[in-house]
Order: C-alpha cells, then sequence, then structure tokens
C-alpha cells in the first residue's frame, strides 16, 4: 500500500517534493490562524514524513496508516516518537473510521496524505480520496500520491511485437477500463500517453473525485501544488488540496505572497515536474559557489565542465531543476553507530 520496498529516505526527487508539500502548509497555517493539526499518512517503514512535519509544523497528533503487517512491525520499531499512533489496517478502513478519530481531537484541522504507490489499484485509491475529501472540512487539507506511469502494467519490452498504434491502444484501453468512471470527459487518448499527459489525465481524475466528495457539502476543494517526480522506473503524481469554505476561499485568494508563489497550481493540470541531478557534495559545493555569482543554468554548466545526463539539453534542464530547489535538495550521510 506504501511502497515498503522504496528506501524514501535515499529519494532526492521525492525529498524535494516534501519539502514543497511543507512550503505549501505554511501558507495553509496562515489562512487558518491559530488552530490544532492532526497528520495522517502512510509514513513506510522509516516515518520520514512523521519526522519532518513535526520539525517544520510542530504537530504532535500523528497517526500512521499501514496494511502490510511486516512494514508496520519495522514502522513500530522505528518510531520516532512517542505520540506517532502506528495503525495496521488499510487506507479504506481508516476512512470508514475517520468520523470515530474527529470526535478524539475535537476542533482540529487534517491533512491527510494517502500515499499510494500501485499501479493496479488506482480505480479503488480514487474511491478512497473523494470518500475522505468527503468528509474534511474547511482548512483541511487531502493529497494523493499515484503512480502516474501509462505503461506500469502493461511494460512495452513484454509487447515488442506490437506495433505503436496496437500497444496505445492497448494501453488506452485497460487504462480506461481501470480508472473506470473518473476518466474524465473524452476519454483516454491513446495518441497522448506519454508521462507527461497521462499525469494530466491523472489530476483531472483527482478532480472529478473531489467533486464528487464535496458535492453534497457547503465546501469545495481547490488544488495548492501538483508535482511529478521520478527516483526510479515509474513516474510518480502528487496531488494536494485544501478544503474550503466561502471565508477562507476570501482569505486564500487575498494571499498575494500565494499569488506570487511560483510553484502554486492555478488549476488541476497544471503540474510542476521535479527532476534534480543526483550530485555529491563536491558537485554540489561546486555548483554553489557559481551560483553566488549567477544563477543561469547554462553558464553554470559550462563553468563546471560535468554534464548531468548523455544529452546536453536534459543535463542542463536537471541543473535547472536543482537552481529552482537547491534549498530543498537533501543532504545525505554515513552514520556509523
Amino acid at each position: 500500500m506504501s511502497g515498503q520496498n522504496v528506501p524514501y529516505h535515499l529519494r532526492t526527487n521525492k525529498f524535494v517534493e516534501r519539502q514543497l508539500f511543507l512550503d505549501a502548509l505554511d501558507f495553509v497555517r496562515l489562512w487558518n490562524g491559530p488552530a490544532r493539526y492532526v497528520y495522517v499518512s502512510m509514513g513506510g517503514p522509516f516515518l520520514e514524513d512523521f519526522k519532518e512535519i513535526n520539525k517544520r509544523l510542530a504537530i504532535e497528533a500523528m497517526i500512521s496508516i499501514e496494511q502490510d503487517e511486516l512494514t508496520w512491525e519495522r514502522q513500530k520499531f522505528n518510531c520516532p516518537f512517542g505520540f506517532v499512533r502506528c495503525l495496521n489496517q488499510t487506507a479504506g478502513d481508516f476512512i470508514s473510521d475517520f468520523d470515530k478519530i474527529v470526535t478524539e481531537f475535537d476542533d482540529a484541522k487534517y491533512i491527510v496524505w494517502l500515499d499510494y504507490a500501485s499501479s493496479r489499484e488506482r480505480n479503488t485509491q480514487l474511491q478512497e480520496f473523494e470518500s475522505l475529501v468527503g468528509k474534511l472540512v474547511a482548512g483541511d487539507v487531502a493529497k494523493i500520491t499515484l503512480n502516474a506511469n501509462p505503461g506500469a502494467r502493461f511494460p512495452r519490452s513484454s509487447y515488442s511485437v506490437l506495433t505503436g498504434p496496437q500497444y496505445s491502444t492497448l494501453v488506452a484501453t485497460d487504462l480506461e477500463d481501470e480508472l473506470g468512471d473518473y476518466v474524465p470527459e473524452g476519454g483516454v487518448d491513446r495518441t497522448k500517453l506519454s508521462e507527461k499527459h497521462f499525469a494530466k489525465l491523472l489530476a483531472k481524475c483527482v478532480d472529478l473525485a473531489c467533486r464528487r466528495g464535496s458535492e453534497n457539502s457547503e465546501f469545495f476543494i481547490e488544488p495548492l501544488i501538483s508535482t511529478t517526480y521520478k527516483d526510479g522506473p515509474h513516474q510518480m503524481l502528487t496531488v494536494t488540496a485544501i478544503v474550503l469554505d466561502d471565508r477562507l476561499k476570501e482569505v486564500k485568494e487575498a494571499d498575494a505572497e500565494f499569488a506570487k508563489w511560483e510553484f502554486r497550481s492555478e488549476k488541476w493540470d497544471t503540474i510542476l515536474d521535479i527532476r534534480v541531478p543526483h550530485l555529491s557534495p563536491f558537485e554540489r559545493m561546486q555548483v554553489n559557489q557559481i551560483l553566488k555569482s549567477t544563477p543561469n543554468a547554462h553558464i553554470i554548466h559550462r563553468d563546471l565542465g560535468l554534464r548531468f545526463h548523455e544529452k546536453e539539453d536534459i543535463s542542463i534542464s536537471l541543473l535547472k531543476c536543482y537552481i529552482e530547489h537547491y534549498r530543498r535538495y537533501p543532504s545525505f550521510a554515513n552514520v556509523n553507530y
């Protein structure tokens, strides 16, 4: 459920994405004013996001949900704080029990992150997200991560006998069947199955789930930030949204700093692609030194004399992304116990 076999704590792009998530939550805290928060997510075996959330936002009401028993046991072993509650249950079970949680944390705001990894259950994942947002109120935040690799279920290498159009038809038909009634109007276009196009389609599916989840309430939902990233073979999509009422919407729209925030999502399919290079500490130090005198990626790339990809344009693109997120870039270190 939470990608227990993936070393999240060593994933550079996901780390940057998590820092952007925290940046978005800084705006939410200002809009909500003084408030108590409950943080819920699928923390994986190491609960890395719980550490970052606590460090940045000082939230001490925290719940991790995990279906896999082995991962759950590791969570309890690695749990960084005594106040984190590790539950061995599915996301669906947690959402069904959400009303009980609400009675326990009176008047709290909720930040809930459904961090899915599987590409085989997207319809169920969207259903769970729809059910979740239907239980949230103004000021709450809902985030979802989905596998955004369009061919994840049908690797191209396994279907080499098919022509390009035949393969595209196979993938498009499967995606329509899998996504079901979350497929946006117009269906899945077999000519637009690139990672970029598929991420936009999935973001529209999330939009539809949010609209359905809130249609019988006084609230409505707007995106805060959407991203794609890849730390392995699969592209992932994250969408972070906020539940609004009329008053909070006015507060959000009056925030000039948020309006200037270059990473915000103005629409559901406004997606920031995060692809930073993997830098050694010395490479990073050298880039940062040149960065003091110029933010121009072409000049830095030239002066550095290194390539981060065999194609120069991609190498420069990676460097541009690092320049945008150099403050959010992780520092991994070897620690001997």
